[in-house]
């Protein structure tokens, strides 16, 4: 009888759970622990901090390289590309690289010829928005860059960039061959010419081929922009 009775108390014993794999165990963990979608009211409410920071002039983020801030994310990591050289968009066509989508968006213009952008007035077409918004103000006479030293106006911030070294004798852009310095890219390009014999301008009137073209196509036109003055002994040549 005894006997009997241990086997029914084993028998009658309750079940304990069954076991569960590590990898079952993860998975749980991570359905449990997983965060919901942001609804559409938490996205509008982020949206609107962000543009609350235009009026503000909050910049919370900041470049641990250079200490320039920024007021989105996103900015302050297009901005660190220019401390790493990093160009993670790549152009199918020809394989050159850029730091920012937009500009590889509207580089593959250059390749498909497509100009979405034109002009209110002149019906002019462009690639870009940044090209349309420089060509309106032919129109509109705008210049919106001044010259903090001496108040002169720029249509252009590149132009700008190129005055303010009047001021400052600041010349960065050097030449590789002869370490002569320049002011501008433009003439740098320029002066590379004398180095490499490139003539890529043609005439239309002669067809013959120069480095620059401008001071040829006067003997041609008779054009003479520069006046020539003699004043109380000093020769003054003006535009």
């Amino acid at each position: 009888m005894e006997k009997i009775t241990t086997t029914r108390s084993r028998a009658e014993a309750p079940k304990s759970p069954p076991k569960t794999s590590l990898h079952q165990r993860r998975a749980l963990r991570s359905t449990t622990e997983r965060r919901p979608e942001p609804t559409q009211e938490k996205r509008r409410r982020s949206t609107g901090v962000v543009h609350n920071r235009v009026h503000t002039g909050e910049k919370p983020y900041h470049c641990l390289t250079c200490q320039k801030t920024f007021a989105q994310k996103s900015n302050l990591v297009k901005h660190r590309r220019t401390h790493t050289g990093e160009k993670p968009f790549r152009c199918l066509t020809c394989q050159k690289t850029f730091a920012e989508k937009s500009n590889l968006d509207t580089h593959r213009r250059t390749h498909t010829g497509e100009k979405p952008y034109s002009c209110e007035v002149c019906k002019m077409k462009f690639a870009d928005r940044a090209a349309l918004t420089r060509h309106r103000r032919t129109h509109t006479g705008e210049k919106p860059y001044h010259c903090l030293t001496c108040q002169k106006t720029f249509a252009l911030k590149s132009n700008l960039d190129k005055h303010r070294r009047t001021h400052t004798g600041e010349k960065p852009y050097s030449c590789e061959v002869c370490k002569m310095k320049f002011a501008d890219r433009s003439t740098l390009t320029r002066h590379r010419r004398t180095h490499t014999g490139e003539k890529p301008y043609s005439c239309f009137v002669c067809e013959e081929r120069f480095s620059t073209l401008d001071k040829h196509r006067r003997t041609h036109t008779g054009e003479k922009p520069y006046i020539h003055l003699y004043l109380s002994g000093l020769h003054v040549c003006l535009l």
